[in-house]
């Protein structure tokens, strides 16, 4: 579980040439589709936004995940057995709005039943209702603080 690993302190999170990852362009917030074209010594990568045409030189893995999360599969792992993650109202998240792959700065606005969140997408002035939790991580990674709590 290197995402455990790597909240313990044992080993860094490290991407692998070819690897499809979320990016946060020039650390502006916005967490985009990209793939690793490039890893550059000193733990940086070069990352291509092929949905937007750009490349990115010299990104550190801070502003690098893995898709669903940094780990998200590790994640799940480590929590086997654990309460589902949840969400709690004004709590600053990463919601992917409508399922488009385009994970942008949220806030959780609101509580429904069934696991439902509302998002308030305060940068695109848009509210997304009926929002599940698969939607939704916490900034820094899905579930990377139950994780480190569970260590």
């Amino acid at each position: 579980a290197d995402v455990a690993e790597a909240l313990a302190g044992e080993a860094p999170v490290t991407f692998a040439e070819g690897e499809a990852v979320l990016g946060n362009f020039k650390g502006m917030g916005d967490w985009d589709e990209a793939v690793v074209v490039g890893v550059k010594p000193g733990g940086l990568y070069v990352l291509d936004y092929t949905d937007e045409g750009l490349i990115e030189e010299d990104v550190p893995a801070s502003r690098i995940m893995r898709q669903g999360g940094a780990g998200a599969a590790d994640v799940a792992e480590a929590l086997a057995g654990e309460a589902p993650v949840t969400f709690a109202e004004g709590e600053a998240v990463l919601g992917n709005f409508k399922g488009m792959g385009d994970w942008d700065e949220a806030v959780v606005v609101g509580v429904k039943p069934g696991g439902l969140y509302v998002l308030d997408y305060t940068d695109e002035g848009l509210i997304e209702e009926d929002v599940p939790a698969s939607r939704i991580m916490r900034q820094g990674g899905a579930g990377a603080a139950d994780v480190a709590e569970a260590l």
